[in-house]
Formats: C-alpha cells, sequence, structure tokens
C-alpha cells in the first residue's frame, strides 16, 4: 500500500509502537508472540516489561494494530513477548478506509474484533477507572448539550424573535463553538443512521418512547441495535445511572456484531421523549453490505470507546486530570457561565412573555450547577491549568 512491505526479526521485550503514537503500520506474525500492554509512562521499557498483558497474538498470519491504524494513533503498546519475525505492513488511514468500502465482509469480520475488544476493555476497567472514563463522556456532554440545545431552540423558535436574539450571544461563546467541534463526528453518525433506518424497508422499525419509558432491560435478549433518532436515554445498572445515549448515537452494536447468546448489560430508560431506530441483528449484516459507511461510523465509535478505556486504565489519575483541564480549565471558555446567561436570559422571557423554555432553563441551570461542583471539586487542577497558559502567554 504504497510504502514497501518489510520482515523485521525482533527480541524478547522488544517494544514496537508506543500508545499515543502515530498509527501507520500493521504487523503481521511470521514466528512468536506480540502482547499490549498499558503503563503510565509509555517510554518506560521496564515498566512495559513488567506489565500484564492486556490482549495476546500468537499465531502465524495474526495481524496486529488493524484497529489503530483505524483510529490514526496506537491505542495500546505493543512489545514481543518473545523472539519473532513480523511482516511489517505500512498503511494509511485513508487506504484502511479505501479498502473497507471496497470489501464491507472484510469491515465487517473487523468489527467482530473490535467488539471482542470492547468487551475485553470494560471487563478490565474496575470500578474507579469506569468513573473516570464516564467523567470524560459529561464534561464533553455539557459542551455539545449546549451547542445542541442552542440549536435545537433555534430551529424551534423560528418566527420568534425575542427567543432568536437571546440565542446570539451563546452562538458567539467559545462553549458553542466548542461543542460544535465535538459534536461533528455525532452529527455525522446521526445523519448516517437516518438514512439507513429510513431506507432498505426499515421504515417501520421505529420506536416512540415517553419519558421514563424503558427501551429494554438488562438481561434482555441482545438481537437488535438502537440508534437514538431524537431525545435521549439513560444507561442504568443496578438503579444507578452510569451513562446516557444522545441523538446519532448507537447502543448494542456489539451484542449485533458478536451474534447468539448476546444479552443486554443495562436498562435504557427515555429522559425525555425519544424515537428510537431499530436495526434487527439477522439484518444487520446485510445493512452493513448495502451501507459500508454506516458499518464504518460503528467502527470509529468502537475504536473511541476502546482508546478512551485502555488510555484510563494506563493512568488513571493522568487522564482524570487531563479531561478536568482540557475540558473545565481554559482559562479562555466559560462553560459555566455560558449556561448561567442563556438561562438567565430564558427565565426573563418566562417571566415577561410567559415563553415556553422551562425545560431549557432547567437543564441549563442543572448543568450550571454540576459544573459549578466540579470546579469547586477539582479547584486545584483548574488552578494549576490556568497558571500554565498565563505562563505560556507571557512566552
Amino acid at each position: 500500500m504504497g510504502k514497501a512491505l518489510e520482515l523485521l526479526s525482533c527480541d524478547a521485550g522488544q517494544v514496537l509502537v508506543r500508545q499515543g503514537d502515530p498509527a501507520d503500520r500493521t504487523f503481521v506474525i511470521q514466528r512468536g508472540a506480540l502482547s499490549s500492554k498499558l503503563v503510565a509512562n509509555k517510554n518506560d521499557d521496564e515498566a512495559v516489561r513488567a506489565a500484564n498483558a492486556i490482549e495476546e497474538w500468537k499465531l502465524q498470519g495474526d495481524i496486529v494494530g488493524t484497529s489503530s491504524v483505524l483510529f490514526g494513533k496506537y491505542v495500546e503498546t505493543i512489545m514481543a513477548n518473545e523472539a519473532a519475525d513480523l511482516l511489517v505492513v505500512p498503511v494509511t488511514q485513508e487506504q484502511l478506509l479505501k479498502q473497507f468500502i471496497k470489501n464491507p465482509g472484510v469491515a465487517l469480520a473487523f468489527g467482530r474484533t473490535l467488539a471482542r475488544k470492547v468487551k475485553l476493555a470494560n471487563r478490565n476497567l474496575t470500578g474507579a477507572q469506569s468513573s473516570v472514563a464516564r467523567l470524560e463522556q459529561e464534561l464533553s456532554r455539557f459542551y455539545t448539550g449546549f451547542y445542541e440545545l442552542v440549536n435545537t431552540t433555534s430551529k424551534e423558535a423560528e418566527g420568534e424573535d425575542m427567543i432568536l436574539d437571546a440565542l446570539k450571544e451563546a452562538k458567539g461563546s467559545k462553549t458553542y463553538s466548542t461543542g460544535k467541534s465535538l459534536a461533528g463526528d455525532t452529527e455525522e453518525s446521526a445523519m448516517q443512521m437516518t438514512r439507513v433506518i429510513e431506507s432498505y424497508e426499515m421504515q417501520g422499525k421505529q420506536h416512540k418512547l415517553k419519558k421514563g419509558e424503558a427501551l429494554c432491560r438488562s438481561g434482555d435478549p441482545g438481537n437488535s441495535m438502537f440508534v437514538v433518532m431524537k431525545g435521549k436515554l439513560a444507561v442504568v445498572i443496578d438503579n444507578n445511572r452510569v451513562g446516557e445515549i444522545n441523538t446519532g448515537e448507537t447502543v448494542g452494536e456489539i451484542a449485533v456484531l458478536l451474534g447468539e447468546n448476546q444479552t443486554r448489560t443495562a436498562d435504557l430508560i427515555a429522559e425525555e421523549n425519544t424515537v428510537v431506530g431499530i436495526i434487527p441483528g439477522d439484518q444487520f449484516p446485510k445493512l452493513a453490505m448495502l451501507q459500508p459507511a454506516m458499518l464504518i461510523s460503528i467502527l470509529k465509535s468502537l475504536i473511541k470507546r476502546i482508546d478512551n478505556n485502555y488510555t484510563t486504565m494506563a493512568d488513571q489519575g493522568a487522564k482524570e486530570k487531563k479531561s478536568i483541564t482540557r475540558l473545565l480549565g481554559k482559562p479562555d471558555v466559560d462553560v459555566e457561565g455560558d449556561h448561567r446567561a442563556l438561562a438567565e436570559k430564558f427565565g426573563t422571557l418566562i417571566e415577561e412573555y410567559e415563553m415556553p423554555l422551562y425545560r431549557e432553563v432547567e437543564l441549563l441551570e442543572r448543568n450550571a450547577d454540576r459544573i459549578a461542583a466540579l470546579k469547586e471539586k477539582y479547584a486545584e487542577w483548574i488552578a494549576e491549568a490556568a497558571a500554565a497558559a498565563a505562563q505560556k502567554g507571557k512566552k
């Protein structure tokens, strides 16, 4: 695929690639065995060798690193367990995507591999690590949720000049622009999934849920994949809310990819009036062959989940700090203030003109209070980030 193939002989304990480095090649085992490792300092070879393996490959012909190439960076550090002979295959993300579009059957088989990798990563996460992974998602939602609320309100208020005027400042905020950037992939996924649901005789496979209704319960058969076309689902395990599925996002793809005897691992509850598209498991392979772009969207989503979990497993504290400083510690972004300012403007419109914006105000104020609580909890890290930014600005 461009650059020449290379035969590589490596010693036991030799590190081939490191987590976070740009991914531009895969390895095909001719002899020996490879394993993936996760450590806090990826450049500490001694720590890499001492770490437990997350995954191992030891069969001739095993291909290692493909998921990382599709993601654009290595999601794990890969080392030789023993002396090994490898075929090094240079490949770019673009080249891999072209092959998947050309050969959707290969992409589908790769999807099953990713699904198993996600399940493995989930099993290896401790309770504390799972909480950190969910924190990253929550912080991102402060931005994407703000962006989506502003856009949705703007569309619904067409012709209502007072509401549109109240939204102007919000649309010019850093919170809105950051949310737009973070939501880019999700919006494209939403459009792609909507086209799939509305095509290929899938029109009848839509289900409307009222707030509080359950789409499925833990232990139910995992024989279909769900696409949230409008609204939001809460993910609930043992009566604890552990996450959410928002418009454009999918859930259940792992069960569908892995096939029979899979069951739901959580309750999915509508947090507002929600419309869900349903793709039956027995129709998924056909749709994947007809719509390879849909499948690739799912593959990218799975790889993001793997990377998020692996980064947390490598260094829980560093992941938590990075998430806080990146999403709450930017001195030029007042995500809490933007939420409160818009809530105040909407509140004025409710009081003076009885505008129907109660739900929006409640959501904005709830998120602002949660942001304030997190800022107080992580005040030291946020102060460090502000000081570092100020020092950088002086140079």
